[in-house]
């Protein structure tokens, strides 16, 4: 144990401070009612505690702080008393002090290791001075109140104190706590108070700070009698974790990215040393493909030991491609088995990197980026006690990927709509209006006002989809045909420059292109695609870039070669660009055709309509009286665009079935209606300049529309949407009979086939009770 003086608080003076005497007496009647009650061994500790201190009357007095630090042997006494009999004086954090002023004077060594290796006063406090001032007079009232009157100070603050750690560079938290049980207060001599416990109620009630309570108590007519107890609680994690979460729902998603390294420093904190680096790499996409900021983005290990490494761009997104296919856990040390690419070990390698981890972070079950960790040479691989210690702040970094990405798509979302969205005449005159209005308070009226909301009221949502059926399964057999033609001209190749000197490669690589169409010879996964690039545009291309002295066949035929597998013209990519070309010439008809139907909708009724590409085509429709209020609107409006939106699933259907046959590359698509049967509001966005739904019904349905086009058959594994037939999915029976009348209409003409099903379908996330009519289209 040690003595001296040890201030907790620089704002504590002689003025705003009740004077305080140390004083045993509230210890002497503990320790009497403890030997009078314990049964145990321990009475006899007490009575020589209780003993050695009655034999010196002036502590029952009270004395100074300065010769209460005279009695080595009583303070020994008391401190093993009621000090942690569990933790050593090395690690216990404990110190009694002078009545209610926070300065201690006899401590464990651990205390007095930590204040005098810390300047908490300067720079390295948490509170600031007007909060620090203020937790010091709530410690002197709380404890008035405490003793005199029974109450305490609502929304006390917590006193809490960060520390430099010298050896991890990082700060520590800890919360002070003091206990004051043998601590007593009384007026002065000739001291009466004028005030009751009402008024102290009241001033409690209604009074924002001390002011009120300085009149009716002010502390100079109290002294203090006693000791306290100071314990510093270690709150490092937990207060980490509340600065990480603060961060995050705080966040400008204009001005992410100054926060990321906030974060870093913190997970730091988290785990204790400064030793392990920590990233972050939100995962960015760009039409479902994989979108880098791979020029400028320092907040990933991974991307910036790649690019120093001078790993290409192009390389590097194949990598993130086929992690986020099998996304999981992966670590890597020198020498050890990793499933991290070779030339990414190769990279962490040369930027001195001898451990690093990456795991998956997901936000609602959908992957949105990568938390990593990295250490040097001589530092331990992360644990997973560490790791565990970073399980309560994944939801705040998830929800930190999340932003990021949101804010990626909002930059990319914002060029679109400056650059390529016209406001549709239908609700131009909305704009009009409000143009008008922020010009006249503006310009004439020279007020200040904002750009006034623009939205419809109880507009009626029509959705619908052609989407190309099983497009990503399409991608991969082209691929696969590619790859094999690109392998089968490769061996043609090294089969004639094994007579030219270049025998053993050659049969090397012509033995390893037979392994490679042998493995594809039904599906090429992801890790098989990038694997077979590296070894076609890596080391085969490598190889032919270093021939010389060939003959003149041979040259000509390396010419033809490289010709062929050139990406824009070449036939090894003769099926990926059919493919494409196919996908295009679906969108683009289907595309024209929506264009003619949404201006007859125009003709028959004003109404927003606007599509989107993806694979094939969405669009979605809203129609109702707050978009055309001088033309009257009625339901039957409605009715008849429902009407007109399953004639052109019918004749969209039709189309794209007679593309068939001169497709390059055969191509089926599926028809999908979504029924909603209340009315949505709608409101234009200004940051980027659509509109979209509000409300969380209207979300709903937002939420639906994106999640119905995969969803499979109640109790089987039969997709709903099937190439040559609509699919109507509804939640209302009513709905379901309106449709169904359409139907028959469409029969009756022949447009329809005599095949309607009533289905009902699987449960998705959040959506329950979803049903469909599905019907057939006559050729």
């Amino acid at each position: 144990m040690r003595k001296g003086l040890i201030p907790l608080n620089k704002f504590a003076t002689k003025e705003n401070t009740v004077e305080s005497y140390v004083c045993f007496q509230k210890f002497i009647e503990f320790l009497e009612e403890k030997i009078s009650t314990d049964k145990s061994i321990r009475i006899h500790f007490y009575q020589f505690a209780l003993d050695k201190i009655k034999q010196v009357p002036r502590l029952t007095g009270g004395i100074p702080i300065a010769e209460a630090q005279q009695y080595d042997e009583i303070l020994e006494l008391v401190s093993c008393i009621v000090f942690p009999l569990i933790e050593s004086e090395e690690t216990a954090l404990v110190g009694l002090l002078n009545g209610i002023s926070p300065e201690a004077f006899y401590f464990t060594e651990a205390f007095s290791d930590l204040f005098k290796s810390s300047d908490i006063y300067i720079k390295k406090s948490e509170l600031d001075d007007d909060t620090a001032k203020k937790i010091h007079k709530q410690i002197q009232y709380d404890f008035i109140l405490q003793k005199l009157y029974r109450r305490h100070l609502p929304d006390r603050m917590e006193m809490i104190r960060s520390f430099f750690n010298e050896e991890t560079g990082l700060y520590k938290y800890y919360r002070i706590n003091i206990d004051t049980r043998f601590l007593d207060i009384k007026l002065k001599p000739g001291v009466s108070l004028a005030c009751s416990d009402s008024d102290i109620a009241a001033c409690l009630e209604c009074s924002e700070d001390f002011s009120e309570m300085e009149k009716m108590l002010p502390l100079d007519n109290f002294i203090a009698m006693g000791f306290s107890i100071v314990t510093l609680t270690d709150i490092t994690e937990q207060q980490a974790v509340e600065q990480l979460s603060k961060i995050v729902l705080s966040i400008d998603k204009e001005n992410v990215d100054k926060d990321l390294l906030h974060v870093t420093r913190l997970l730091q904190t988290i785990v204790g040393s400064n030793e392990y680096q920590f990233g972050i790499m939100p995962f960015f996409t760009i039409n479902n493909r994989s979108a880098l900021l791979y020029e400028n983005f320092p907040y990933s290990i991974l991307i910036k030991a790649s690019a120093d490494a001078g790993i290409p761009k192009k390389t590097f997104s194949r990598y993130i491609n086929h992690y986020t296919s099998k996304p999981g856990w992966i670590e890597y040390t020198p020498g050890s088995k990793s499933q991290l690419a070779v030339k990414l070990q190769q990279a962490l390698g040369k930027a001195g990197i001898h451990f690093y981890g990456l795991a998956p972070v997901y936000f609602n079950d959908t992957l949105v980026g990568i938390l990593e960790t990295a250490a040097p040479e001589g530092v331990r691989p992360f644990s997973d006690i560490q790791f565990s210690k970073l399980v309560p702040v994944m939801p705040y970094i998830s929800q930190l990927l999340k932003l990021s990405i949101e804010k990626f798509n909002i930059s990319i979302d914002r060029i679109v709509k400056d650059n390529f969205t016209v406001i549709q005449p239908s609700v131009q005159w909305k704009f009009n209006e409000a143009a008008w209005h922020y010009f006249r308070s503006h310009d004439v009226e020279h007020k200040n006002e904002p750009f006034e909301k623009i939205s419809f009221k109880d507009v009626y949502p029509l959705y619908g989809a052609v989407d190309i059926r099983n497009s990503t399964n399409e991608r991969n057999i082209a691929l696969r045909q590619d790859l094999e033609c690109h392998l089968i001209l490769l061996i043609t190749l090294l089969e004639k420059l094994s007579f030219t000197g270049y025998e053993e490669k050659a049969n090397e690589f012509i033995a390893a292109c037979r392994q490679w169409l042998k493995r594809m010879e039904v599906y090429v996964s992801v890790e098989e695609e990038l694997h077979l690039n590296d070894f076609l545009f890596g080391e085969v291309d490598s190889f032919l870039q270093t021939l010389n002295d060939l003959p003149f066949d041979v040259v000509n035929e390396l010419k033809e070669y490289y010709i062929a597998i050139d990406e824009t013209t070449g036939i090894a990519f003769n099926r990926r660009r059919q493919l494409e070309n196919s996908m295009q010439v679906i969108n683009s008809v289907t595309g024209k055709y929506l264009d003619l139907f949404k201006e007859e909708l125009q003709a028959y009724y004003p109404c927003y309509f606007e599509k989107f590409r993806t694979d094939g085509i969405e669009y979605d429709i809203y129609i109702g009286q707050s978009i055309a209020p001088k033309i009257p609107f009625s339901i039957k409006h409605l009715h008849r665009l429902r009407s007109l939106q399953v004639q052109s699933m019918a004749a969209m259907a039709k189309l794209t079935g007679s593309l068939y046959p001169t497709l390059e590359y055969p191509l089926q698509t599926t028809q999908l209606i979504f029924v909603n049967t209340r009315s949505i509001d709608i409101s234009f966005r200004e940051d980027e300049k659509r509109f979209d739904v509000e409300g969380s019904y209207n979300i709903r349905y937002q939420v639906i529309k994106k999640r119905i086009d995969k969803v499979n058959i109640k109790d089987s594994n039969e997709r709903l949407t099937q190439p040559g037939k609509i699919a109507i999915v509804y939640f209302n029976d009513s709905d379901a009979a309106e449709f169904a009348g359409y139907i028959n209409d469409l029969q009756k003409q022949n447009v329809l086939k005599d095949d309607l099903e009533y289905l009902e379908l699987q449960e998705l996330q959040g959506v329950q009770g979803l049903k469909a009519l599905r019907v057939g289209v006559a050729e």
